[in-house]
Formats: structure tokens, sequence, C-alpha cells
């Protein structure tokens, strides 16, 4: 009882349904095998079989069209049901087939109720109503195939029905002495009456094959009781055709023959099974269904794929033995009968290959399809994992991976590289005084102001929160700086809308390789603390990682007892005596600037502290300070200068020290603009100092001023190259530069691939 409660027992099988219909048919079959089944002897002819004709075939019509009806019962159809999908309507085509194939049964029994009546007789085997019944064959077939088993496609239901008949070709075939033999050579009945009778059964052995073959490819345990019942359906219509052919071939046919009680069973069974496909779509829920779609359409194993072809290969090397052991036992139409079998079965495998090659064109192309889906997606994905959702600019990621590329390729050509941050100024006091959406909106028309003011090289995007990097290919600083310096006046100018018109300012930073930093950390570190400075000394400006001010403003935060509110002072009247050099000779402030960077990283190599190597970077900013006071026509002068024109440019230092000593703060670093000129041999300028008389400060500014004075391109000259500049300053180390500072330089640049050759004279 266990094992049929677990193995059999279903929820979905309508249990009471079925008892009643066995009960029926079983009243009928009684009913019948004692009052109906006398028609079939030789005494009970006449009137009385022709009576009995009427009421077999009255019986038949209004049991087979109950039995359809109730195939029917619990459908749902989306005829006129729109809001059902049509997935969950081809699911009944099943059970609707069903139904339709027993109500063809019922349309057959009619058709021999109407041709009775017209003749006056039973008509004979076949007629319409045989004709009749056959059209509940492609019925089934379609119920059997279409049957809701979501892991078959169509290509394999249709290749299941060729399977079918293959294998029943080749049973039928391998059977020719018992079955096509008899059919075509041998009995008593007609041509056309073996035909027909052949006919059904072929039907039959196709239904039972398919049902077979659904079974072992479907994987579905819920369909178990359903194939169940109409195989044995299917093998009740196979039974009672045996016993018609065989009253074709040996003795008349009998309408009325003890076989036709199995019509009644096998109807119930096909309203079972219809039943329980009907009650299994209705129960599951779309819970289930998402799960099944999760699963994944269940795999058929490879034995269960090729054992249609291993079968009819098996049948077909079975019939060669036959063939040839049989000797005088065959008819002489054998060969005809293995020749045309043979024929048959190879027409189907011809047309089960083409079936299986359109398939894999189909699933080829549904494949290139969905490739090129995932391909767009990927891509996508791709674009989303580099782009900010809110700017559509590249994001952190994407501008790490374009900054590691850019130093690459300056590294490998020996380049140049530009950083700029940028920070909008006061956005957390727009984002509370506004709201979060106008934020967004400020961050979206700044990005567009920023990216339209690059050059087309260049590229843009969001850091993060409201800080922007523009990065800049084989820009230098000076380059950078007026990058930047058009973006900043652009933002400043345009008026952002949002709820109202507002004015955002900036500040912004700049970082250069390999002149401020060397590495990716570094170059974003120097452009961050350039912003911050920008930020510090009063927003809405400019300011350069290598500018002694941002410089300075790093080393108060780094060291306790560096200078304070009163140096920082200091060093805005600095800055605005740059201001007032840029002015005079922008040539000369940028060249200052230059050398003032790389005076700090020299002084920190020799290991000067960090307040010494910042005193040593001011005064590396303020050296050519004094040429504020030398005329334009010798300043600007593009030739060579003559004797009294170069005593007039050599007071520069001497004037230049005057005004920084003007400043309390700055009286070391005035020494240093007054002696950047002296020579270690005593030739230099103004005083003669020779050796150490001269500040170390003065040595390094002398040997930056002099690199970056040969490297530098005038009007009437072009720089050398960063090796011939070492080289030079090589030559004239011990005469006109220290020694130690030039070695030094040395060692600064030795990590430059290009001038690694360089060695220390």
């Amino acid at each position: 009882m266990r094992f049929i409660q677990r193995h059999v027992y279903s929820p979905y099988v309508p249990w009471r349904l079925l008892g009643g219909l066995v009960l029926f048919a079983l009243a009928f079959i009684v009913y019948y095998l004692t009052q109906i089944a006398p028609v079939g002897m030789s005494t009970y002819t006449g009137t009385h079989r022709y009576i009995a004709g009427v009421i077999v075939s009255v019986i038949g019509i209004l049991y087979a069209t109950g039995l359809g009806l109730l195939c029917f019962r619990g459908l749902h159809l989306s005829i006129f049901r729109p809001a059902l999908s049509l997935q969950r309507n081809r699911l009944r085509f099943s059970p609707l087939l069903l139904g339709a194939s027993l109500l063809c049964y019922a349309l057959s029994q009619f058709a021999w109720l109407c041709t009775m009546l017209m003749l006056k007789q039973l008509p004979t085997f076949p007629s319409l109503e045989h004709w009749t019944e056959l059209g509940m064959y492609p019925l089934l077939f379609g119920a059997i195939l279409l049957l809701p088993t979501p892991n078959l496609a169509l290509w394999e239901r249709l290749r299941i029905f060729l399977d079918a008949l293959m294998i029943m070709a080749a049973v039928t075939t391998l059977c020719y002495y018992f079955l096509l033999a008899p059919l075509l050579v041998k009995g008593e009945g007609t041509l056309l009456a073996k035909s027909v009778s052949g006919i059904f059964l072929a039907g039959d052995l196709t239904l039972m094959f398919c049902l077979l073959l659904v079974a072992l490819r479907s994987g579905q345990p819920s369909l178990r009781l359903v194939l169940i019942m109409l195989f044995l359906a299917s093998l009740l219509f196979f039974s009672i055709h045996i016993v018609h052919t065989y009253e074709v071939f040996y003795m008349k046919f009998n309408e009325f023959s003890r076989a036709n009680v199995g019509l009644s069973l096998a109807g119930t069974l096909v309203v079972g099974a219809a039943q329980t496909i009907t009650r299994s779509i209705n129960a599951a829920t779309p819970q289930s269904k998402r799960a099944e779609q999760a699963n994944g359409p269940v795999t058929t194993s490879r034995w269960k794929a090729v054992l249609p072809s291993v079968l009819v290969l098996i049948f077909s090397l079975l019939i060669i033995p036959i063939w040839v052991d049989g000797g005088d036992q065959m008819f002489p139409g054998q060969i005809v009968i293995v020749y045309a079998g043979g024929f048959v079965v190879l027409i189907l495998m011809i047309i089960r290959q083409l079936l299986t090659l359109l398939q894999i064109n189909f699933l080829r192309q549904q494949l290139q399809t969905k490739n090129r889906a995932l391909h767009l997606l990927n891509m996508q994905l791709e674009q989303q994992a580099i782009t900010d959702p809110l700017t559509g600019l590249p994001n952190h990621r994407a501008l790490v991976e374009k900054l590691d590329l850019a130093l690459a390729r300056a590294q490998a050509t020996h380049g140049s590289c530009s950083l700029i941050f940028i920070d909008i100024d006061h956005f957390k006091t727009l984002n509370d005084r506004y709201g979060h959406v106008v934020g967004d909106q400020i961050l979206c028309q700044f990005g567009k102001l920023v990216q339209e003011s690059l050059p087309p090289e260049a590229c843009v995007g969001r850091w993060g929160g409201e800080e922007f990097v523009a990065l800049l290919p084989h820009s230098d600083s000076l380059e950078a700086l007026n990058v930047a310096e058009r973006i900043r006046a652009r933002v400043d100018q345009h008026i952002l809308t949002g709820q109202g018109e507002m004015n955002v300012t900036c500040s912004l930073g700049v970082a250069s390789y390999p002149q401020d930093a060397s590495t990716r950390a570094s170059l974003l570190m120097s452009a961050d603390k350039a912003m911050y400075a920008a930020k510090r000394l009063g927003r809405n400006q400019v300011r350069l990682a290598h500018e002694p001010l941002v410089l300075a403003l790093g080393m108060s935060e780094a060291e306790p007892a560096s200078p304070g509110s009163e140096e920082t002072e200091m060093l805005a009247v600095v800055d605005a005596l740059m201001a007032v050099l840029e002015m005079r000779d922008e040539y000369t402030s940028r060249h200052a600037r230059r050398v003032a960077a790389l005076s700090l990283k020299l002084a920190l190599m020799l290991g000067l502290s960090g307040t010494e190597a910042y005193v040593v970077s001011l005064g590396g900013l303020l050296h050519d300070l004094g040429k504020i006071g030398v005329p334009d026509e010798i300043l600007l002068k593009e030739s060579g200068l003559t004797e009294d024109e170069y005593t007039c440019m050599a007071q520069h230092p001497l004037t230049g020290a005057e005004i920084v000593a003007q400043v309390p703060h700055l009286q070391t670093v005035a020494a240093i603009v007054r002696s950047h000129h002296e020579h270690m041999d005593g030739s230099g300028y103004p005083d003669g100092l020779r050796g150490e008389e001269i500040p170390l400060g003065a040595r390094i500014v002398a040997v930056a001023d002099a690199y970056d004075a040969l490297t530098s391109n005038r009007s009437y000259r072009t720089g050398c190259t960063p090796i011939e500049a070492i080289r030079e300053l090589l030559r004239g180390a011990g005469a006109q530069f220290d020694p130690q500072v030039v070695g030094t330089l040395v060692r600064l640049f030795s990590a430059v691939p290009h001038l690694s050759e360089v060695k220390v004279a």
C-alpha cells in the first residue's frame, strides 16, 4: 500500500471521476457481453443486426461525446481571455486535443449511424466510420507531443515523432513474416481492408513508441501517471485492432466483436490523462514556475537521445539473418517488403537528420543572437563600471586606469603628463541650502563646463563627491596651468541654473610628471595638495604643486615646528612679489617657479630639514626678483647683451636682495638671492665669494637655475636635452658649481631611464 501511495498516488489524478467512469464502463461491458455479443453469431442476422448496430452507435455517440466533454472540464482557454499568457494556453493544448480525439470517435460513430440509416443495413469494412476514426490519430499524436514538458523544445518533439515512426517501420519490417506478409499476401480480406487494418496497427505502434520516447526524454515526474494512462489506452487500441485484423484475415469483419469492450476503458483512461494534465496546470503556482525557470531545463541523457537510432540499427541487422535463413518458408514478395521497409526507414532517417540540421542551425542563430546581446550587455556593463552614473563622465576607476596609461606613455617617450585636481567651492553649503537635487544638477553642469574647456586629447572625470580630476597627456606644468586657469575663469563667469541662478567657483591644483612626481600616487597627492592650498589661500584660484606657498603649507602640516601664521602672511607677500614679476616678465616668473621646485628637491636630498629646504625653495623662487628693476630693452632683448647692458643685468641680485631684505622673515632668503651668481672659484658676482663662503642655499639655487636655463627654449635659441645640460654642469663642477650639489642633481635624475647613463665626474 505504501509503495502504491509513493509511486502511483498523485493529488492531480481525478480518482473519483475515474472510479465513476470505470463503474459505468463495467456496467456497459456487462450489458454488451450479455446482450450484444451474440450478434456476432451466424443466427443473429438481418433486422436484429441492424437494430443492434443502431443501438450500439447511439450509445457510442453519447458515451464518446460525454468523455470528450469531460476532457474539457477545468480548461480556461484564452481565446476570449487575453489576460492569460500564450505560454499558459499552450500548456492546455494537450487535454484539448485528447478531448477532440474522443469527439472524433463520436463523429465516427455518428457517421456509422448515418450510413446505416441510409443503407438500412450495416456497412461493410472499411466504411466512412473507419476513415473518420483515423482522424483520431493526428489528434492523439498532437496531444502526446504537446504534453506540458518544459524541457522539450518543439524541435525535440518533432524528432520524437520521427523516431517513433522509424522504430515502428523497423519493427514492422522485422516482423514482415507475421505482419506485413499476412497484410499484403495472405488472408481472405480485400487489399483495401488489409491496408486500413495495417494503418490502424501502425498508428497504435507509433503512439506507443511516442509515449515511450517522451517518458525517456521528458524527465518530468509529474507526467508519469499521464504517460502510463495514455500508454494503457494505446495498448487497448492496439489489442482491439489486432483482433479486428485477425477477423479481416480469417473471417468476416465483425462490428460487434468482444474486443470492442476495451474502447470504453481506453476512453476512461484518456479522460483521466486529460484531467490530470489540467489539474496539474491549474495547481501550478507562480513560485513553482519561477523555481523551474531558475533550475533550468532537465538535460536528456545521451543514451536516451541515441536510443531510437540504436534500436533501428538492431532491428535492421536482425532482418538480414531472417531474410537469408528463411529458405522456402518465405514467400515471393519478401524482397519487396524488406526493400520497402528499409526504404521507409532510410527516408525517415534522412528527414530526421534534416530536422536535426535545421534545429542546429536554428540553435546556432539563437546562440549568435544571444552572444551579440551578451556582448552588448557586457559592453554596457563595462561602460557602466567606468562611468559616473550622475555626470556621465569617467569615474574614479576609469581615471586611475587612464592616468596609469598616460604615465606609462610619458615614461616610455620621455615626455610629460599633467593632472588638474578640481574642487567646487562651498559645495556643502549649496547642498544644504538648495537640496541634493540642485546639487546634482550643479555637478552635471560643472562637469560639462570643465569638459568643454579641455583640449581634445585631455579628459575629465568625477573623482568623488564634488571633486573632479582632469588628465592632460603630453602637457607640461605651464600648459596645464593655462588650461586650469581657463577652466577657473569659465566656471567663474558661467551662471548655473537650478532653483534660480547661482554663481559657482572652484579651486584647482596642478601637478606634472616628471617635475612634481614620478608615480601615480605621488602625482595625485601633489595635485591634491595644490588644490588644498588654493582653498586655504582664498579659493577660486589655481595653484601649482611646486609653488613655494603650496610646498610651505604642506610642510606646516607635516612639521609642528614649521612656520606659523606670521610665516603664512609672509608667504602671501612673496606671492604678491611673484605676481609683480609675472606682470613684468611672464617667462622669468615661470622660470623662477621651476627653479624653486628643483631647489627644494635638491635641498631635501642633501639632508636639509624641511624648514631649511623651504627657505632654499623661497630663494629659488625670488632669485630673479631684482630683474623688475632692469629696463625692458635689456630684459626683453632677444640678441646678445653689450658690456654695459651686461653690467646693468648683473645688478639684479643686489636689487632683489634689497627688496627681499625689507621683509623681516626673509633675511636668510635675501642672502641666497644676493649670492646665487657667485662661483666656486671666486669669478662670480656681485661679491666675488669663493667656495664655502657662498651660502649653501645659493649654491643649490645656482645649479637649479643653470639646469633650467639650459633646458628651456627661448626665442633666440633652443634648449638642450637633460643629458646635455647635466654634462655641461659636470664640466663646470668645481669651478662654477658646487660638485656636491651637481652630484645630487645627477642622483635625482638617476631613476629616469634616459639619464641613468650620466655619472658624477
